[in-house]
């Protein structure tokens, strides 16, 4: 009898704890449950935050060039878009809106050579020549490769006609890992420049601030904003 009622506290104990496991792994589960909606509550309630903070700060750059442009012809860094303070204090940290003047940088998309281009266009505009011939001298400075040059020219022409042993059409690029080809069109953005043969992530951040990819072509660099490293 004594045996019977051992073995039933046993097993009974056995019941308990294992009810308490149980519950406590429940309990555990909620909590980090909880708590993970709790997080992406909070990240979404931050991410609005900044996202109507970035408007903002678009909307008050975009009302300081309109006025400049009522004011002034020409723009250079002595104007007001230039110092538009040190930022000011948000909840989650500081925001700074700085505008730049990309017709200050040099224009990769000028290089398109516009006779190659279908249909062929016309007009009385700089000969394409001259921008790639300040491009390399822009690498040469940068102590870069100039004919990184022939690339970039193979990379925009409409053709597959490699330039030098330097440059690249698709029959090099299909052999990549994934295998893709030539744009054959003008720049999007700059960081197009990976996909480019010769470049890299350094190469392309050393050439970030005196480059662009403006939609029109031969666009003029304002020398009044030009950083210094473009002038030589």
């Amino acid at each position: 009898m004594h045996c019977r009622k051992s073995t039933s506290k046993g097993m009974a104990l056995l019941i308990v704890l294992f009810i308490l496991v149980i519950m406590i792994t429940t309990a555990a589960w909620l909590s980090e449950d909880i708590l993970l909606q709790l997080r992406t509550t909070e990240n979404t309630r931050n991410s609005s935050q900044a996202w109507q903070t970035l408007l903002g700060s678009e909307a008050w750059a975009v009302s300081v060039l309109i006025k400049d442009s009522l004011e002034s012809k020409s723009d250079h860094l002595g104007e007001a878009w230039n110092s538009l303070g040190q930022g000011i204090e948000i909840e989650q940290g500081s925001l700074q809106t700085v505008i730049e003047d990309m017709q200050g940088r040099l224009n990769l998309n000028n290089m398109i050579d516009e006779s190659s281009v279908i249909p062929p266009q016309t007009g009385n505009k700089p000969d394409p020549r001259i921008w790639t011939q300040a491009f390399r001298r822009l690498l040469i400075s940068l102590e870069m490769n100039p004919l990184l040059s022939d690339a970039v020219l193979d990379w925009l022409d409409p053709d597959q006609d490699v330039r030098s042993t330097s440059g690249a059409e698709d029959i090099e690029y299909l052999n990549m890992t994934p295998p893709y080809r030539a744009a054959n069109r003008a720049f999007s953005d700059i960081s197009e420049l990976l996909q480019v043969k010769g470049f890299d992530k350094k190469t392309v951040q050393k050439l970030a601030p005196f480059i662009a990819a403006l939609p029109a072509n031969n666009i003029r660099i304002n020398i009044n904003t030009a950083p210094a490293g473009l002038l030589r």
